[in-house]
């Protein structure tokens, strides 16, 4: 009943010591959320008509279809089987293959510090309905003011876009609040995932966030509805052990849609399947940074490719969401030494109308877009490789990589502070933030730039003599860049990737102690377990002394030939 349900999150000008009584959280289904939400289908779409503001180049059939926001995928309620709760693993977001991780335990529960941070001022869903209704015929999100989900003291100052201004400090919410709330308080669950939950896996909040969801179609869709209370229900979980059930069964509800989804797909409408896509592969990385990511990635390159290719993408969101599949595909691609699933097509595209969209690869990702274009172009010369080094005739040609090593030692970092102008009109205080937050960019990007030459060192000339020289100076140089960035910014979170590189290969016990710090911190404060599958496969490679990529391969390499894919991989990105 209505009134069994706590109010909203109060917001800031309403704050007040309010007592409220405990209550008991009463058992539940996911049928009984659903009949509850969707007493009638709701069908809503929408069509983007944004102008084109690039070049088009030759071949290139863009604007033959517009991008389609329709979010009821018409798919009739689906029961969970019976046996459902007896799995000892929680599936695929697909359903088609077995969960596989290394046995990480959970870490211990926080005090309220890493709790969810609300900001105060985070206006309601209905509130927030409006400011969509304006936005939506841009197909931007409307922006969080630089809101940082993690610490509630850094005013984030978004040098590459300037849509992101300061905001008030968000307030905790303390853990009776938390375990006191009704499985049934969607609407709060809702406002967390908008405020926090929907920034957690980005660089920073921008003006067009591809994890965030119009209130309307979040409503109107079910497979959304179920994706989004499942990413919900983990956060909590992680912080209370009280919620794995309804999780697992919201999990469980939105792979059977997703998958009947993809069965029944139309090219017509197949767009809007981006959202769940790509809010259940965040679900997944933080349960594991294992995971079977290419069967996950083949299936949304075949949904793209049906819809049209990259000329399709007619909308900014739309482009940023596609961005974060191609940022996903290219560092396990890289790590695995393999070739990306998504065409190379892809991504000269987003990297073409990224300079004009309201968002950045360097905001979603915490790599800039040159570099991306280097680790995609290294995971493919890794595959072939591989390839010829399997091949007793066969020699790979290295004048591309030292053409690549080449480029990377002379990229230029336009997020070096001392070629950034200083905001006009700032506080002395408001100045300090800006300059240490172009700080952290800059050394952000400069770990990234280390990690791939460090990469070509590694993977490209391990057989080679006298090297040892260059590899320990990159690790050096990698892990300094790291330790630069501060850990109240959720800059540093995006560095998995180098920690993981620097600390394979170094034997320094100093440096081997931060990784392990590092990757301890950030499982602690994003609730990632990605973070904390590191250490596990970092502890095998010290102790056995192997390569990195020996190790890695022996994880989950296929029965059938050495140079097949794994059936599982790593997702560090």
């Amino acid at each position: 009943m209505a009134s069994d349900r706590p109010g909203p999150p109060l917001r800031f000008r309403f704050a007040g010591d309010r007592s409220r009584s405990k209550k008991r959280r009463t058992t539940h289904t996911c049928e009984d959320d659903e009949t509850a939400q969707y007493g009638s289908e709701v069908q809503e779409s929408s069509v983007d008509c944004t102008d084109r503001l690039v070049p088009i180049t030759e071949g290139e059939n863009v604007g033959t279809q517009a991008g389609h926001e329709e979010d009821d995928i018409g798919a009739g309620d689906l029961l969970i089987p019976n046996d459902f709760d007896l799995y000892s693993t929680i599936p695929s977001i697909f359903g088609s293959v077995s969960w596989l991780d290394f046995g990480v335990p959970e870490p211990p529960l926080l005090d309220p510090p890493g709790l969810i941070p609300l900001l105060r001022s985070t206006p309601s869903a209905l509130e927030r309905a409006t400011e969509f209704t304006i936005a939506e015929d841009l197909q931007e999100d409307p922006p969080m003011n630089g809101f940082d989900p993690i610490f509630s003291g850094v005013s984030q100052s978004d040098i590459m876009s300037s849509t992101v201004n300061t905001v008030p400090s968000p307030a905790f919410l303390t853990t009776t609040a938390i375990r006191d709330v009704s499985s049934k308080d969607h609407d709060w669950l809702f406002e967390m995932y908008d405020s926090e939950f929907c920034v957690l896996p980005l660089t920073s909040d921008t003006a067009i966030n591809p994890f965030r969801c119009k209130p309307q179609t979040l409503h109107g869709s079910r497979l959304l509805f179920h994706a989004v209370l499942a990413l919900c229900y983990r956060h909590l979980n992680s912080m209370t052990s009280n919620w794995s059930e309804e999780m697992t069964k919201h999990r469980g509800k939105a792979a059977q849609l997703l998958e009947t989804a993809l069965a029944n797909i139309k090219s017509r409408d197949c767009l809007q399947l981006l959202e769940p896509i790509l809010i259940l592969f965040t679900l997944d990385c933080t349960l594991s940074a294992t995971g079977h990511w290419t069967s996950h990635l083949e299936r949304a390159h075949t949904m793209l490719q049906l819809c049209g290719g990259p000329s399709s993408l007619s909308a900014p969101r739309q482009r940023s969401q596609v961005g974060m599949l191609v940022w996903w595909d290219a560092t396990i691609a890289l790590i695995s030494r393999r070739c990306p699933v998504m065409d190379r097509s892809y991504l000269d595209y987003l990297i073409r109308w990224e300079k004009h969209d309201k968002w950045s690869f360097f905001d979603l990702t915490g790599c800039p877009r040159d570099l991306i274009a280097y680790l995609y172009n290294l995971a493919e010369l890794a595959r072939q490789s591989e390839i010829a080094s399997s091949m007793k005739w066969l020699t790979f040609n290295l004048a591309p990589i030292i053409e690549a090593e080449k480029g990377l030692n002379h990229w230029k970092n336009e997020l070096d502070p001392a070629q950034q102008e200083q905001s006009p009109g700032l506080s002395e205080n408001d100045a300090a933030r800006q300059l240490h937050d172009q700080q952290d960019r800059f050394h952000c990007a400069e770990a990234w730039r280390c990690a791939l030459l460090l990469y070509i060192e590694s993977v490209f000339k391990r057989d080679m003599e006298k090297r040892s020289f260059t590899l320990n100076w990159l690790v050096r140089r990698t892990l300094d860049h790291i330790r630069c960035c501060r850990r109240t910014s959720q800059i540093q979170k995006q560095l998995l990737l180098p920690i993981f590189l620097a600390g394979s290969e170094t034997s320094d016990e100093g440096m081997r102690s931060f990784t392990r710090e590092y990757c301890a911190y950030w499982t602690q404060k994003s609730r990632y377990s990605m973070f904390n599958s590191v250490p596990t496969i970092l502890d095998e490679i010290w102790t056995s002394g192997k390569w990195w990529g020996t190790v890695i391969d022996n994880k989950g390499k296929s029965t059938s030939s050495g140079l097949e894919w794994s059936a599982t991989q790593l997702l560090f990105g």
